[in-house]
């Protein structure tokens, strides 16, 4: 089974739209999702042993880290090639019976799967990063990739304009130390007079008495 670009961006734009989902779940989503793969892709692995074709759905560690959203379980079967096999007494496994072909490890798995989930972690790092809702890139018209450009840029000039702040706090905490503990500090020029190439004078400076 083998899925168009276009429908596993859709499978991982649901994940990464998901509300009930913290930014952490997704993440750890994605990053067991990817190692799923990986080890599907290695011949000495998903292509030698069933172990690494097999996902059970009742493991605690694959509930909380990558079956926790319904697309991921429908990207597996519908786009990796997966089948639903039931076992009494549990929900069953996701089992790939047969190892996957060559064309499946390299055309599907690592130049369309693995690439469209790394690009859905960078957006994920972004939003996290500027609070901007995720978006597929290409599900937004023009208008609205110049409105999350705009913003993108906004919030790094905040963060810079943030950054200038602390260091010019550090280095007034800087001077002071020092002129308490230097009896021989003198002030440096002034930002005003450094920009202008004059000292502020006073009213008396510049009117006489």
């Amino acid at each position: 089974s083998t899925g168009s670009a276009t429908s596993i961006e859709q499978y991982l734009d649901r994940l990464a739209r998901d509300r009930a989902l913290s930014i952490t779940q997704k993440k750890d989503c994605l990053q067991t999702l990817t190692i799923v793969l990986k080890n599907l892709a290695d011949p000495a692995k998903g292509g030698a042993d069933v172990k690494y074709r097999t996902l059970k759905l009742d493991n605690p560690k694959l509930q909380s880290r990558l079956f926790v959203s319904a697309c991921i379980q429908e990207l597996l079967v519908q786009v990796v090639g997966f089948s639903m096999e039931p076992q009494e007494g549990s929900p069953g496994v996701l089992i790939m019976t047969d190892p996957p072909t060559e064309s499946v490890q390299r055309d599907l798995i690592s130049n369309q799967l693995l690439p469209a989930i790394a690009k859905t972690q960078t957006q994920l790092a972004v939003s996290t990063a500027s609070n901007i809702p995720v978006v597929a890139e290409e599900n937004l018209s023009e208008k609205q990739k110049a409105r999350r450009l705009l913003q993108q840029r906004q919030e790094e000039e905040k963060l810079k304009a943030i950054k200038a702040r602390k260091h010019t706090k550090a280095q007034i905490a800087a001077d002071k130390r020092v002129r308490m503990e230097d009896e021989n500090w003198k002030p440096g020029v002034a930002a005003a007079a450094d920009k202008t190439g004059t000292g502020l004078l006073t009213f008396r400076d510049r009117h006489g008495e």
